[in-house]
């Protein structure tokens, strides 16, 4: 989220990802000013400096992929700047022992993942920030207790966020 008001967005979603009434994914959607090749890659890469301005939140650059493995499996960034082809990124939890390896994905598999997202606000910039296989996920087989621990767990985002 700090990423993406840094990049102007004015809209954000965060989406829960589910399937059989269990929670397995989350998608972070915006529209801020999307990234390029060189922009992606610099936020995919480890150990890369560059300049922050006084109001940027984040100050180091691990931010997304620190937060996002160590929740995750598997981080996705999709993304679209205005004037340049859509451009896709892929990081496993499991390259992290071998030293980190991003994964570029075809620039028609970028524009057809932004493409199937149904943000409810036009993503012609912005990005699409994916976990998948999230380990912190409640894994009861029960159906009601999976439905509490989400609507308690989005409850609380909402609080931190201060979004109603």
């Amino acid at each position: 989220v700090d990423n993406s008001i840094d990049a102007g967005a004015r809209n954000i979603l965060v989406r829960v990802l589910q399937r059989d009434e269990r929670a397995v994914g989350l998608l972070l959607v915006d529209d801020g000013q999307g990234m390029d090749t060189e922009a992606v890659d610099q936020a995919m890469g480890y150990a890369r400096r560059r300049e922050y301005g006084d109001e940027d939140l984040g100050h180091f650059g691990i931010g997304l992929k620190a937060a996002s493995l160590s929740q995750s499996d598997t981080l996705l960034v999709w993304s679209r700047r205005w004037g340049a082809p859509a451009v896709g990124r892929l990081l496993e939890r499991e390259s992290l022992n071998t030293g980190p390896l991003v994964k570029s994905i075809a620039t028609e598999d970028a524009v057809e993942r932004l493409a199937a997202v149904d943000a409810g606000f036009s993503l012609e910039t912005g990005t699409v920030v994916e976990w998948r296989d999230v380990r912190g996920f409640l894994q009861s087989p029960d159906p009601e207790e999976q439905r509490a621990w989400l609507e308690s767990a989005i409850e609380r985002l909402r609080t931190h966020l201060g979004s109603t």
